[in-house]
C-alpha cells in the first residue's frame, strides 16, 4: 500500500537496520537522530511545493519503504527525480520492484507522463530492480 508519509514514520524509519557495505551511503540517517531532530526533519521536508514523500506498507508492515518525488512540474507533467529507499531488512526479496510498480502505478494515475531517476551506476542491484519494473536506462 502506498500512503502520504506521517511523523510516525519519521519513527519508524528510525529503526530501520543499517544498510550492509557497499550500500550504507543510502542510509537515511533518521537512526542516530533525536526525536527533536526527527521533528524538524518532518516538518521541513514537504514545505517544498513540488516534492511529495510516500510511505509503503507491505503485509501490515509499516513504512518498508519511502519514496520522494522532487522537481515536480505538474503542467509538464513529470518527476524530475524519484528516490526509492527500501529498508535493508526487506532488500533482495522482489519487494522494491514490487514497490516501483506501485509509485509508478501512482504517478502516472495522477496524470505524470515521466519519471525521471538518478541512480548510482555501480548499484546494480537497484539497476536490476527498476529495469525489473519496466523502467529503462537513457
Amino acid at each position: 500500500m502506498l500512503r502520504p508519509w506521517t511523523r510516525a514514520d519519521a519513527d519508524r524509519l528510525a529503526l530501520w537496520p543499517p544498510y550492509p557495505v557497499p550500500f550504507e551511503r543510502f542510509d537515511l540517517g533518521y537512526r542516530n537522530s533525536s526525536r527533536e531532530e526527527r521533528d524538524k526533519a518532518f516538518g521541513e521536508r514537504d514545505v517544498i511545493p513540488d516534492r511529495i514523500t510516500l510511505l509503503v506498507d507491505y503485509q501490515g508492515n509499516k513504512a518498508i519503504a519511502l519514496v520522494a518525488l522532487t522537481e515536480i512540474d505538474w503542467d509538464a507533467p513529470s518527476i524530475g527525480n524519484m528516490g526509492l529507499r527500501l529498508s535493508a531488512a526487506w532488500c533482495d526479496r522482489g519487494i522494491g520492484t514490487r514497490a516501483m510498480r506501485l509509485v509508478s502505478a501512482w504517478c502516472f494515475a495522477q496524470g505524470m507522463k515521466r519519471i525521471r531517476f538518478d541512480v548510482a551506476g555501480s548499484n546494480a542491484r537497484a539497476i536490476r530492480c527498476y529495469e525489473k519494473a519496466g523502467f529503462a536506462i537513457t
